[in-house]
């Protein structure tokens, strides 16, 4: 049987990335950093498992989002990991047709290229849902390091920070 995922729709996976990428407020986005607000643009309903430092836990979802009966994740692991080649090779694609470029220290940089207008008036009709993981990218809690025991790393749990460069 076909079944038919966004998680792992590369195109789909663009728009994702394009929509984080434009509410954050960060200069340059790390790739790992990309990858974890994609996931959870994905599967919103994941977002009640990220821990909250305490200055910022008025950021904490107010409301158990609804879940898809058919996108129970039962393992966030494996799905992130599943979902990381179409990742890359997304975030390949919009290098490829100019909308970010690299800095010295291996982070994105959104360029002055526009958000193509066929996908503006989808950004209306966003879930309740999408609109709070935005609502993340775009709060103090994406300012967060991503890296050590305490960065966006370590309060999502999708990737290993232990071994993570001082």
């Amino acid at each position: 049987m076909l079944a038919y995922h966004p998680a792992f729709d590369i195109y789909h996976c663009c728009y994702r990335i394009l929509l984080c990428t434009d509410y954050s407020e960060l200069p340059s986005m790390e790739i790992d950093r990309i990858r974890i607000w994609d996931f959870y643009f994905t599967f919103p309903h994941q977002t009640n498992r990220i821990s909250f430092p305490r200055d910022l836990e008025d950021l904490r979802p107010k409301l158990d989002f609804t879940k898809n009966p058919y996108e129970n994740v039962q393992d966030p692991l494996m799905v992130f990991e599943r979902m990381r080649p179409f990742q890359i090779t997304a975030i390949k694609f919009l290098f490829g047709h100019g909308f970010f470029e690299r800095t010295e220290d291996d982070s994105i940089i959104r360029s002055s290229r526009q958000t193509p207008s066929l996908l503006v008036p989808e950004l209306t009709t966003l879930s309740f849902a999408h609109q709070y993981v935005l609502q993340l990218v775009s709060s103090a809690y994406n300012r967060l390091p991503l890296y050590g025991p305490s960065g966006l790393k370590a309060r999502t749990k999708l990737i290993d920070y232990r071994y993570d460069p001082a």
